[in-house]
């Protein structure tokens, strides 16, 4: 013979998830949506589907026996402009052959990936082992010649004062296991002692 309480446990059983079924369903049905898809209207919802752009990318890999690079970007998509493969904007890259460390900061970037080749472009900001801090207007960067070139006017502050030149060329002497940073094109230099 059954107890009462084994009664009300054996319908409690029963019951209760029904009750909460019907509680989690009216809340279903009947919430009112506060944000979701209609918070973004139509033409955007196509804008995002049709642009093809991967946003933060991160890559890394070697070059030479002892040179690593890292390049980061706010997004990267195809290029536009016929001769280049990749368009990244934000780009931040960071070269480190032995102990010299390259890093880069700059606006736009077009990359040719069968040739390594990298052209920043717009106000572009470097700094060589964190002693001489560059600025340009645009970098041509080949990887396969450990090669970087400034493609306009630059203005640098370095350990012995500050510098105007119509070019620069950063160069890794594989001979040596040296970087070779070189000015020039009517160097104006302010000498700080």
């Amino acid at each position: 013979m059954d107890s009462g309480y084994s009664q009300f446990i054996r319908w409690a059983k029963v019951i209760l998830p029904l009750v909460a079924l019907s509680i989690l369903a009216t809340l279903f049905l009947f919430a009112e949506r506060r944000s979701g898809p209609e918070g973004l209207p139509l033409a955007r919802l196509e804008e995002v589907v049709r642009d093809e752009k991967l946003t933060e990318p991160r890559f890394a890999g070697m070059f030479g026996p002892t040179g690593t690079i890292e390049i980061a970007a706010k997004s990267l998509r195809p290029a536009l402009e016929e001769g280049w493969d990749l368009e990244v904007d934000g780009i931040t890259l960071d070269v480190t052959v032995d102990e010299n460390r390259l890093n880069v900061i700059g606006g736009l970037a077009l990359i040719n990936g069968r040739l390594q080749q990298m052209d920043v472009r717009g106000l572009t900001r470097l700094s060589v082992n964190e002693r001489y801090f560059i600025e340009s207007r645009g970098l041509n960067f080949d990887l396969p010649a450990g090669k970087l070139t400034s493609t306009s006017q630059l203005e640098a502050r370095t350990p012995f004062g500050s510098l105007v030149a119509g070019r620069m060329v950063i160069a890794a002497d594989s001979e040596a296991e040296s970087v070779r940073l070189e000015f020039t094109g009517g160097v104006k230099l302010v000498y700080t002692p």
